[in-house]
Formats: C-alpha cells, structure tokens, sequence
C-alpha cells in the first residue's frame, strides 16, 4: 500500500496509505503511534480537516497533539527495527 508523509512536525509524523485508507501518527517523544484504518481513518480525517479549518492560524503541530491526546488509548509502543 502506498505510504504519503503529510506532516512531519517534531514531536508528530502522520502518514497516510492508500490514499486516506489508513493513517499513522507517530509521537516520537512517547515511542509510540496509532494506526487508524476503515471508518476509524474516515472519522480521523474530519476531525483533523475540522481542527485546521475551525483555527487556520493554529500550529499543525497543535493540531495533532490535540489528537493524539484524543486517540490516546489506541497508542502503542513502537518496536525496534530488527527485533
């Protein structure tokens, strides 16, 4: 599946695949990410265009600490390559 880096802003990495399909947030300080796909992707999606549109002045980085706050509970460790 194909992989599109969206936004890259320290501490967050978001990457889409297939074209919306899924989505990976990657919050760097906590070694850890959260894997959205289906409707989950879907609703992801509204809820981040809604955030930037709502405050088109607000950091992306913001943004996305919003949701990763609202996501949390799916978060997961992320594993050493290699292991």
């Amino acid at each position: 599946m194909k992989q599109a880096l969206i936004n890259d802003v320290a501490p967050f990495r978001l990457y889409s695949f297939g074209m919306g399909f899924a989505y990976r947030l990657i919050n760097d300080d906590q070694n850890a990410d959260i894997w959205l796909q289906d409707d989950d992707a879907a609703v992801f999606r509204v809820e981040l265009d809604t955030m930037a549109s709502i405050a088109p002045d607000r950091l992306y980085r913001d943004i996305l600490g919003e949701l990763w706050s609202q996501y949390s509970e799916l978060a997961r460790p992320i594993e050493p390559e290699g292991v």
